[in-house]
C-alpha cells in the first residue's frame, strides 16, 4: 500500500487545480496516491482531473453527484489504501518536501496524529503569513496526548483539516468522519481527531499553503448563505461525541475556550443582523451550560477570556461581544508593524471590492 493517500474534495476549481496536484506530484515522497473526489463540477474542473489521472497513475478520480465536501473527503478516506491520510484543499499547495517530512515524523514517533504550521494567503492583502503550532503544545514535549492539552487544544490545534496528518488505522479505529453540512463541515474532524489521539507529535514548519478569501469559495459566500447555525451545529455534534466517550469533563474547558473564541469570532462572517443575533443566542445558550462544568478551572482563562465570558453570559445582544472584538483587532499583542499594515491593507482591498460592486 501507498504510505500517503491524499484526499482532494474538488468542485469547480478548474482556476486553482492545477497549481494543487501539481506541487502534490513533486513531492519528495513519490510513494502516495492522490484522491480526487470530483463533487459535480460543472466547470472543467472533471475533464481537468482526468487529464491529470492519464498521465501519473497515482492519481485516482472518482465522479459523483454534489453532496459537499464534508461527503466527497468521507467518501475519498474510505477508498484510500494508504498508511496514513491527508486532507488537501483544491485551491490550496504544498511545499515539496511536505509529505516526506510528516511521514518521517510520525513513524518516528508512531504518531496517531503530526499537527504542523502553515502560509496563509489573504486574497484581500496578497501578504502571506506563517503560522505555527502553538508555544503551548511546545511546551508538553515531542508527544503528548489530546488530553495533555484538553483545557486549550481546540483553540490551537485550529479547526482546520489541513494541519493534521493523520495514521490511517487510528482514523478508522476511532470512527473519524467530517460532517455532511453546508460549510464547519471540517470542524468535527478536527477537533475530534486530536481530543481522541493518544499520541500527537509537532512539526514545526509551515508546509501548507492556505489560500483566504478566494471569491466563489463556501467561505467567501458565508455573509449571504442563510445558514448562520452551521458553526455551533458543528461544535455540538463534538460536545456529543466527547459526551459519547466519556470525556466531556475532561474537555469542558477546552469546549468553553472555543464558544468564546473561534465561536464569536464566527459572528464576524455574517452581514445579516438576524443572522448574527440568532447565532449569538445559540452560542451564548450552549455558554451557560458548559460554563457550569467548569467550576473550579476558570481562573485558567486569560484575562480576555474572562471578559468575553462574563459579556456573553449578561448580555442577551451581541453588541458587546462584537466591541471586545473589535478593540482586540485594534490592538494585536504581538508584530505589531506586520500586522497593523496586514489590516491596513484588507480593510482597503474590502473597500475597492465593494466599491466595485
Amino acid at each position: 500500500m501507498p504510505k500517503i493517500s491524499v484526499v482532494v474534495p474538488v468542485y469547480n476549481v478548474e482556476r486553482y487545480l492545477g497549481r494543487c496536484l501539481d506541487s502534490l506530484l513533486r513531492q519528495s515522497l513519490r510513494d502516495i496516491e492522490i484522491i480526487c473526489v470530483d463533487d459535480g463540477s460543472t466547470d472543467g474542473t472533471g475533464a481537468l482531473l482526468d487529464g491529470y489521472a492519464a498521465k501519473d497513475a497515482r492519481v485516482k478520480v472518482y465522479h459523483k453527484e454534489n453532496a459537499g465536501a464534508g461527503g466527497a473527503r468521507n467518501f475519498g478516506a474510505e477508498r484510500a489504501g494508504g498508511e496514513y491520510l491527508f486532507f488537501c484543499d483544491p485551491d490550496d499547495w504544498c511545499s515539496r518536501r511536505m509529505l516526506g517530512r510528516l511521514y518521517s515524523n510520525a513513524r518516528k514517533h508512531d504518531s496517531d496524529v503530526v499537527v504542523f504550521g502553515a502560509v496563509r494567503h489573504d486574497g484581500m492583502s496578497c501578504i502571506p503569513e506563517a503560522r505555527f503550532p502553538s508555544r503551548r503544545f511546545r511546551a508538553l514535549g515531542r508527544v503528548f496526548s489530546g488530553r495533555d492539552a484538553a483545557d486549550f487544544l481546540f483553540v490551537s490545534a485550529w479547526a482546520n483539516p489541513w494541519n493534521k496528518f493523520v495514521k490511517s488505522d487510528f482514523f478508522r479505529a476511532r470512527r473519524l468522519s467530517f460532517q455532511n453540512i453546508r460549510r464547519e463541515n471540517d470542524l468535527y474532524f478536527s477537533y475530534c481527531t486530536v481530543a481522541l489521539a493518544g499520541r500527537i507529535s509537532l512539526a514545526n514548519f509551515a508546509g501548507y499553503h492556505y489560500r483566504m478569501h478566494r471569491a466563489g469559495s463556501l467561505q467567501d459566500n458565508v455573509r449571504s448563505d442563510g445558514q448562520p447555525l452551521c458553526w455551533i451545529e458543528a461544535w455540538r455534534a463534538v460536545k456529543a461525541r466527547l459526551e459519547e466517550e466519556g470525556l466531556l469533563e475532561t474537555y469542558s474547558l477546552g469546549l468553553l475556550r472555543a464558544l468564546i473564541g473561534t465561536g464569536v469570532r464566527s459572528l464576524l462572517k455574517h452581514a445579516d443582523a438576524k443572522a448574527i443575533e440568532l447565532l449569538y443566542g445559540a452560542i451564548r445558550e450552549e455558554v451557560e451550560g458548559i460554563a457550569e462544568k467548569c467550576e473550579g478551572k476558570k481562573d485558567r482563562l486569560t484575562r480576555s477570556e474572562s471578559s468575553m465570558l462574563e459579556s456573553v453570559l449578561k448580555d442577551p445582544s451581541p453588541v458587546s461581544a462584537l466591541a471586545q472584538l473589535a478593540l482586540r483587532s485594534k490592538n494585536p499583542p504581538d508584530r505589531f508593524p506586520e500586522r497593523l499594515a496586514l489590516g491596513a491593507i484588507r480593510l482597503l482591498r474590502r473597500h475597492l471590492h465593494f466599491l466595485a460592486k
